[in-house]
């Protein structure tokens, strides 16, 4: 039972939330069924350096998936990424770039278009030596934070860029993870880190921003200390404001800088406010759905944003149904529910006040659209995203910071 903190190894973590027992937000399975595993996170930050951070998470192996499910990450900044590395000193067409997942694809396919084209993905059973079945992000962090990357360097040699997106918040040892990734790169190469950017989910009391399969809530703050302690010096830190949660992404290269003093405390003052306000929260989202006017109410995506909404709100009893076009996702239940997983075609038929939305707000709009008459029959669509225009939020109070 590990009490120090994983960026900076201090013990110096104070818990700030415990959510209930919740399901693995992948475990779906027929609606007959509400078995399955049940954790508790324990929401942390670390008083000296500010990351907000999940302590003793759950191993790889309980969060690894049983049916194949890919996550979709922001890209309209990514145009403007592959011009900041396309202008890097050193870099020209002959240069060779790495991706560690199938969330650097696009990454490499925007080089390849610009003449970039001696790069290549990391293969799970070639490179990685993974072997089990559905395995994604949570074994591949868990095998890139090991030797296994020194072998893979001495196979392919060592490139001029190394490009990890949306796996360092997954890594439950970030600085041995940046570590192995150092072993891919020349020693005057790159490497280019996204991650979420948690601060606007911490401020907006966005509880979904919490998941199983995410150990580090990064702010710039917090994951400029990790990067300096992990002996990379940052040379570009860009915030790129998106819809959800905003992306932040680094390119860095191997270089001992001196630590600076990191002025957490508003990083750790912001951790304290989303783990003391969770309890009212909870409160306002019940009180809510509990009104005449919007219940039952049904939910439009079955993700993991869906799961976490759900069960951190413990708003099963509140829930009827739940719409979703994946299908493999067909004649399931949301995890941990008996809560059936139905087409979006039976929207018309669901007779619900309120459903509400749980996808990408990019899609919110789209949504309205197409369900026009569900709408117009005196149905609403409110979204659970604190940010959202459509948000269910604005109908409520804003919870208040004062002592009790």
């Amino acid at each position: 039972m590990s009490s120090a903190c994983i960026a900076c190894y201090l013990a110096d973590l104070e818990t700030v939330l415990f959510s209930p027992p919740l399901p693995i937000s992948n475990g779906y399975q027929p609606v007959a069924s509400v078995s399955g595993v049940l954790v508790t996170l324990e929401v942390c930050v670390c008083r000296n350096c500010g990351l907000v951070q999940l302590k003793n998470p759950p191993l790889p192996e309980i969060v690894r998936p049983r049916r194949h499910i890919l996550y979709n990450e922001p890209e309209s900044h990514l145009d403007d990424v592959v011009d900041l590395i396309s202008r890097l000193p050193g870099i020209e067409a002959s240069s060779t770039f790495l991706g560690l997942t199938y969330k650097e694809d696009s990454t490499l396919s925007r080089l390849s278009s610009r003449s970039f084209n001696r790069s290549r993905r990391l293969d799970l059973r070639e490179d990685y030596d993974i072997s089990a079945s559905h395995a994604s992000l949570e074994t591949i962090q868990q095998v890139a934070s090991s030797r296994q990357m020194h072998r893979v360097a001495e196979k392919i040699g060592r490139s001029d860029v190394v490009i990890a997106r949306h796996i360092l918040e997954h890594a439950h040892a970030p600085r041995e993870f940046l570590a192995q990734l150092c072993s891919l790169v020349k020693d005057s190469g790159y490497i280019v880190i996204e991650v979420p950017d948690c601060s606007r989910a911490l401020r907006m009391l966005d509880y979904t921003t919490l998941w199983e399969e995410h150990i580090s809530y990064f702010t710039q703050t917090s994951l400029r200390e990790v990067l300096a302690r992990s002996e990379l010096e940052i040379l570009y830190l860009e915030v790129y404001p998106q819809p959800y949660e905003d992306s932040l992404v680094a390119i860095a290269k191997r270089n001992v800088v001196p630590l600076k003093s990191t002025d957490s405390t508003e990083d750790v003052s912001r951790a304290r406010r989303f783990g003391k306000l969770f309890p009212k929260r909870v409160m306002q989202i019940r009180d809510f759905l509990a009104r005449a006017e919007n219940a039952p109410c049904a939910l439009f995506g079955a993700g993991h944003l869906s799961t976490a909404f759900v069960h951190l709100a413990g708003i099963v009893g509140h829930v009827n149904t739940v719409f979703d076009d994946d299908p493999g996702k067909a004649g399931l239940a949301l995890p941990g529910t008996s809560i059936p997983i139905l087409p979006s075609s039976f929207l018309g038929n669901a007779k619900v006040p309120l459903t509400l939305l749980t996808m990408n707000p990019l899609s919110e709009e789209g949504i309205v659209r197409k369900f026009k008459e569900y709408s117009e029959s005196g149905s609403r669509f409110l979204s659970i995203f604190p940010s959202s225009k459509r948000s269910m939020f604005s109908h409520l109070e804003d919870p208040s910071d004062e002592e009790d």
